[in-house]
């Protein structure tokens, strides 16, 4: 068994030394992890970041989380966490997904499962120092490190959540947190199907909070993270026809309005309901976000790695770190 573990999941829309100084805080505060977003049109560079990241932390992980096969080739990707791994031995990670705004705001689809697979394979390939083929041209990564960086694949449907479980070493669960349970659930026949060890890979439940006295300050604080993952999971469900009659209405105007050049800001709050806010965030009282990773470590959760929405990103980690992290990690163990 061990500890519960907790990730600072940053999104750089400020500065860059902003993100530097929360991740410095985030280690100092007992946080695990740090993972950095990768959107590169409306966002900071996530190698930039991690980079300085690695060079001012001496103990917690890091990685982009996510990053996507669309925008960077693979064999930069791979050339970027050689370098940081040589920066921060042992400590880099990587998550990749399909993409999300990333590829949007250049104009091209999310990846396909298929071209994940191909590109974790790739990088997998190039930092152990073996040659990949591309369009006939053996690539090789002169100063691969040799060793493994541990692959976390990002998902929110139960497709995906297999597709991890059958090739990740972790995967990121990023949509309703209510389902939890039911998303480790799949991970493990993933598992299975691809005959693995039952636990092979680590459950990191990605998502979004707040915590404040008032929980309706809380509340309204997430309202624009929580916007686009309602817009991901119940899109899902609309064209499987599984999308609930009472989340169409208010799903399709959230929908017609969002532009991922905008993404997951403020301006999007109106057009969520209250009970959304429950499904796919951790946000009230510090007592109420407690209870709800308790919840989670207790639906099978490894880490819990939330992005703080809304202002005073340093007080938001300092007040998780208190009212989260030292009673759970005094009390909550993991498979």
């Amino acid at each position: 068994m061990a500890a519960l573990k907790f990730g600072l999941g940053l999104f750089p829309t400020a500065p860059t030394p902003d993100g530097l100084r929360a991740a410095v805080l985030a280690e100092e505060l007992g946080f695990d992890t740090v993972w950095v977003a990768d959107t590169h049109l409306i966002w900071r560079d996530v190698y930039v970041l991690l980079g300085a990241i690695a060079g001012a932390t001496r103990r917690v992980a890091i990685g982009p989380g996510v990053t996507h096969p669309h925008i960077r080739h693979t064999s930069l990707t791979a050339a970027a966490l050689a370098s940081l791994a040589e920066l921060a031995p042992g400590r880099v990670k990587l998550g990749m997904g399909v993409g999300d705004s990333g590829p949007a705001n250049m104009g091209l689809p999310r990846a396909s499962l298929a071209q994940v697979q191909r590109g974790v394979g790739e990088i997998r390939a190039l930092l152990r120092g073996e040659a990949v083929d591309s369009s006939g041209t053996q690539l090789r990564l002169a100063y691969a490190p040799g060793e493994a960086v541990p692959v976390y694949v990002a998902g929110s449907s139960d497709r995906t959540h297999r597709f991890a479980g059958r090739i990740a070493d972790g995967t990121f669960v990023a949509g309703a947190v209510d389902e939890l349970a039911l998303n480790v659930a799949a991970v493990r026949e993933g598992e299975r199907e691809a005959d693995r060890s039952p636990g092979s890979v680590e459950i990191v439940l990605y998502t979004t909070g707040n915590i404040e006295p008032d929980p309706a300050l809380a509340r309204r604080a997430v309202r624009g993270v929580v916007a686009r993952k309602a817009i991901n999971t119940f899109g899902r469900q609309d064209r499987l026809g599984r999308l609930d009659a009472a989340d169409r209405e208010p799903y399709e105007r959230l929908r017609d309005s969002y532009d991922t050049h905008h993404h997951m800001q403020p301006i999007y709050g109106d057009l969520v309901p209250d009970r959304w806010i429950d499904r796919f965030a951790l946000a009230g009282t510090a007592d109420q976000v407690l209870a709800r990773c308790r919840q989670a470590a207790a639906d099978g959760a490894d880490e819990i790695a939330i992005v703080f929405s809304g202002p005073g990103l340093l007080e938001q980690i300092r007040r998780f770190a208190e009212a989260v992290i030292q009673p759970l990690r005094e009390t909550v163990t993991v498979r």
